[in-house]
């Protein structure tokens, strides 16, 4: 008995510590992990939309590229970004060097539970910083500029993703 219980001590380890898809993930993902996605697009208005269907895809909207179009496909329960690079949590999309330029459909789905808690820094939200020409929506989303900022409390109800209109 000793024996299977290791066995499967070390199988499940070994399938937390790969990341596999239905294991929630320690961290947030890493370029690495990014790559290795693979991506699925839909057309919305004759336009193609990468879709966003995890929590992690949604923090590798950073690596997938900041000028690409995205669509969420599913709500995302983004409570354990509370425990994502030491506690700072999700890494928002966008930043002063690399602005979100691309479009961010919500389509109706929810993102709740998300955690950013990055204190005396700025440009802090889901979208750090959008470029005049990025759409996510609703100005609510890049809200949080003020340094110190603790972004997990105003995340902690379900927010509901904003739908762009073409």
């Amino acid at each position: 008995m000793g024996t299977l219980s290791a066995v499967l001590a070390v199988s499940l380890f070994a399938a937390v510590g790969l990341g596999f898809v239905g294991v929630a993930s320690a961290d947030a993902p890493t370029a690495t992990d990014c790559s290795g996605f693979s991506w699925t697009t839909q057309q919305l208005s004759g336009e193609a939309y990468y879709e966003v269907d995890s929590l992690e895809k949604l923090q590798c909207i950073q690596t997938k590229g900041l000028s690409n179009n995205y669509v969420l496909t599913s709500d995302i329960d983004a409570s354990e970004t509370a425990t994502w690079n030491g506690g700072k949590g999700f890494d928002p999309i966008g930043d002063p060097n690399g602005k979100f330029t691309g479009t961010f459909h919500g389509d109706g789905h929810t993102i709740s539970g998300l955690s950013i808690d990055r204190g005396g820094t700025s440009d802090i939200g889901l979208f750090g910083t959008v470029s005049p020409g990025g759409r996510s929506g609703a100005s609510d989303w890049t809200a949080g500029r003020s340094p110190g900022a603790n972004m997990s409390e105003r995340w902690s109800a379900p927010t509901t993703a904003p739908s762009v209109s073409p």
